[in-house]
């Protein structure tokens, strides 16, 4: 063969196997491979291993999410450590290319970063950029990855609430028992992090109330259909899996037919007694380009502080929040786990901050006005969730989307 015969060459529109995603981030990491898991899920692939995240898009069409071409997954990369650098910047290190080189595979060299916040003693490294790709290597460009710091799973806040003194290691106690203290912090942070971020007509316009009762009846039509099929489908034992969830109270206690139909009068007459505040709210200027979900599954208790991350970023329909739905959105995960205190806290925090800034103060009067009504559709979409879930496999799996 001639160093021109096209056998020579990798198909840039192969896909990589999980075996070569492994083989090539452990080779940019000078890892071994013993030391790095490959987590999958519908949209994506992570490569974990040496302190680092190495995340690729999947070449999929889910509908709402379009990642098939390399000009989509890199602007989706791109995204996601954009927007995601809004509250963790500490964690989203950069952007680096996957390129075919012959019929091999090599990642342009990984951006270190800084680790200040996440561990307060270690030293810094080099800073990453905004579109860091360090030193190219040669090659054509297949595909995009995001540059991630590890966030050890057992210190997400959901698995700390799910512990028991005795599966607990040090670490995990030790960041139980910083909870509440960086709980508030984070809810300060959102303060700050809601008073600059996007708005404005643009902006508030996707959340026009013309179509608020229709979608409504929509999420609730969903949830009724997913009860049914979740029930008529279910075995024992899988009921039984499902009552043990943390959400069963919504979707378990809901299941006969009087219970759904008080359920759905009750929020149609919670959202029409809240809808005037809602839309006031929205004219004001309380409606922000957001993190979108923000939950305990996506809350890491680092010793430096919790850092939330994995906004959705590739919806900004999804991310755009009325200021009190975002909280609301938290508060309400946080009393799914059983911590109603910690709810009432970072709210309280969230208003301090927030109303420091007179003008803050102002726009967030009615903060709470609204919170009972995001608090019970946002326990309904958690709900939806974990039932489609259930319905789909199982058990999901986690980590990152």
């Amino acid at each position: 063969m001639t160093a021109s015969d096209p056998r020579d060459e990798r198909d840039p529109h192969r896909e990589p196997s999980d075996d070569e995603l492994l083989e090539v981030v452990t080779r940019a990491l000078s890892i071994g491979r013993e030391r790095a898991t490959l987590h999958a899920t519908h949209a994506s692939r992570v490569v974990v291993g040496g302190g680092f995240a190495i995340k690729f898009k999947r070449r999929v069409n889910l509908g709402f999410l379009d990642q098939r071409s390399i000009d989509s997954r890199g602007r989706l990369c791109r995204d996601e450590v954009r927007l995601n650098r809004r509250l963790a910047s500490e964690v989203y290190l950069g952007v680096v290319a996957l390129r075919a080189v012959g019929v091999a595979l090599e990642l342009d060299a990984v951006p270190r970063g800084t680790s200040d916040r996440l561990e307060p003693d270690a030293p810094p490294l080099r800073a990453g950029g905004e579109d860091e790709s360090s030193t190219p290597s040669p090659g054509t460009i297949v595909d995009w990855a995001v540059v991630m710091r590890e966030l050890p799973q057992e210190l997400m806040l959901d698995q700390l609430f799910r512990s028991d003194e005795q599966s607990r290691t040090p670490e995990m106690s030790a960041a139980l028992a910083r909870v509440p203290q960086h709980l508030e912090q984070l809810a300060a942070r959102l303060a700050d992090f809601h008073r600059h971020a996007e708005r404005g007509p643009e902006i508030a316009a996707q959340l026009e109330p013309a179509n608020l009762r229709a979608r409504v009846e929509q999420l609730l039509d969903g949830l009724e259909a997913a009860i049914v099929g979740t029930a008529e489908a279910a075995t024992a034992p899988a009921r039984e899996s499902i009552a043990a969830t943390p959400t069963a109270p919504a979707h378990v206690h809901a299941g006969s037919p009087a219970l759904r139909r008080f359920l759905r009068a009750r929020c149609l007459e919670l959202l029409e007694s809240s809808r005037a505040v809602i839309e006031s709210r929205r004219l004001r200027g309380c409606v922000v380009d957001g993190h979108g979900d923000l939950h305990c599954r996506n809350i890491c208790m680092t010793p430096g502080g919790a850092v939330a991350f994995d906004c959705l970023e590739f919806s900004q329909a999804l991310r755009v929040r009325d200021t009190s739905a975002e909280m609301a959105f938290l508060a309400m995960d946080l009393e799914a786990h059983g911590r109603p205190e910690l709810a009432e806290a970072a709210i309280a925090a969230y208003l301090r901050r927030a109303r420091r800034d007179p003008a803050t103060a102002s726009r967030e009067a009615d903060f709470d006005e609204p919170q009972r009504w995001y608090r019970l559709r946002d326990a309904l979409v958690r709900s939806l969730v974990e039932l489609l879930r259930t319905a789909g496999s199982g058990s999901a799996t986690r980590g990152p989307r």
